[in-house]
């Protein structure tokens, strides 16, 4: 029951991370030959992991989780928004004196959180509700688009309820607008087919740890005509776009887990769909029992 807050690693990732933490130990930003065997690996995981989305590896940067990504993308996107040159689709979306972000109410803390703060700077924003069934729908979004909106936020699959949002058609209404989208989907990768491109997603965060990689490890996709600004500063690290030195197991261990997630996922959904419909079945037989409505399904099945 816990697998929706974390998960257990997997096997062949920590077999395949073993290495970095003992004999490969060096920094893959080094200059000397002991280093190339960790950049060599660093690279491999960040092909491996565009692979899996149908993105570019240089649209692939690593970060110490989910809740950095959505960080970065939200502050880097209000940040954006205030730095001449920046013209994203049809429309210039910066010089904004007042940022204007729409997002859901029932986002992770990651974001909802993140988005608070911003308030606090002067950001606009504006919190969608969902319907009954669990879905943010596309019209509610569109009524509040306005002309200082510059960014729109909403988690592909509610890492509560499970609901999966209608992301497809909120990015596209957002490319149509000239409006940056993101998507918190640490709840959906490796576990729903996702293709950036098919999906109209231009920022996308993932976790490792919710897909049997390693915690402390994720990533953030940047389409690669989007130049957000650096979120950690310091070294010369992902393209100059966040400093540190790379997790060099962590992204290891997370690229292996994605690969296997992404070659059993018809497997895996036709599994957690089975322990589904017995779950229901059980819950059922319970109300039968006892007499009258005494569960009630927050969400869609």
């Amino acid at each position: 029951m816990d697998n929706a807050a974390s998960t257990r690693l997997n096997a062949y990732a920590l077999e395949k991370m073993m290495p970095f933490l003992t004999d490969e130990y060096a920094n893959p930003g080094g200059v000397y030959d002991h280093a190339s065997g960790a950049a060599r690996a660093v690279a491999k995981a960040r092909h491996d992991i565009a692979y899996t989305i149908g993105a570019e590896p240089n649209e692939i940067y690593f970060t110490c989780g989910g809740t950095e990504a959505d960080n970065w993308a939200l502050m880097g996107a209000a940040a954006l928004a205030k730095t001449p040159g920046m013209v994203f689709g049809r429309r210039n979306v910066t010089g904004i004196q007042s940022p204007h972000i729409i997002t859901s109410s029932f986002e992770h803390h990651a974001v909802l959180n993140t988005c608070r703060y911003l308030e606090t700077l002067g950001v606009e924003v504006s919190y969608v509700n969902p319907s009954g069934d669990g879905i943010i729908p596309v019209s509610a979004i569109e009524k509040q688009i306005c002309s200082d909106t510059m960014l729109i936020s909403i988690m592909l699959a509610n890492n509560e309820t499970g609901t999966i949002q209608p992301v497809k058609e909120i990015g596209k209404l957002a490319r149509d607008k000239g409006i940056l989208f993101h998507t918190d989907a640490v709840a959906a990768y490796g576990h729903i087919p996702i293709d950036v491109n098919e999906l109209n997603i231009d920022l996308m965060s993932v976790s490792a740890h919710k897909l049997n990689g390693p915690k402390g490890v994720g990533f953030l996709y940047m389409r690669g005509s989007i130049k957000l600004p650096p979120f950690m500063h310091g070294g010369a690290q992902e393209q100059g776009r966040r400093a540190g030195t790379v997790n060099v197991p962590g992204v290891v261990g997370m690229a292996s887990a994605a690969i296997c997630h992404h070659d059993e996922m018809a497997e895996n959904l036709r599994r957690v769909n089975e322990l589904g419909d017995h779950f229901m079945h059980r819950l059922e037989a319970m109300e039968y029992r006892i007499g009258g409505r005494n569960v009630r399904i927050n969400g869609s099945i």
